[in-house]
């Protein structure tokens, strides 16, 4: 069997992988999902897959919950007005 290196790229990650990332819990990154409309694609098995995107808007509203400590309103509020300058304030590199 010939050595295949791992590509560092990934297209999609799985709701553990995201979790790991953010050092949250899956059911917190899956209610972030649904609360906060953060795109996600699912697999034939139902399970979340996001790609590099989801996750920056992710810890953008981790960074807004935890750091900022703003509320569930007060996040969706900033959001809708800033998004962008917050998804370039918060820096997070995806590997």
């Amino acid at each position: 069997m010939p050595y295949r290196e791992k590509s560092p790229d990934r297209l999609y990650y799985s709701m553990g992988m995201v979790a790991k990332l953010l050092k949250q819990s899956q059911v917190t990154i899956r209610w972030w999902t649904d609360r906060f409309n953060v795109s996600c694609k699912r697999n034939s098995h139902g399970n979340r897959l996001y790609k590099k995107e989801g996750i920056k808007l992710l810890r953008v509203i981790w960074y807004l919950r935890k750091v900022e400590k703003y509320s569930v309103a007060g996040t969706q509020r900033q959001l809708e007005l800033n998004k962008n300058t917050w998804l370039k304030k918060v820096k997070f590199n995806v590997r």
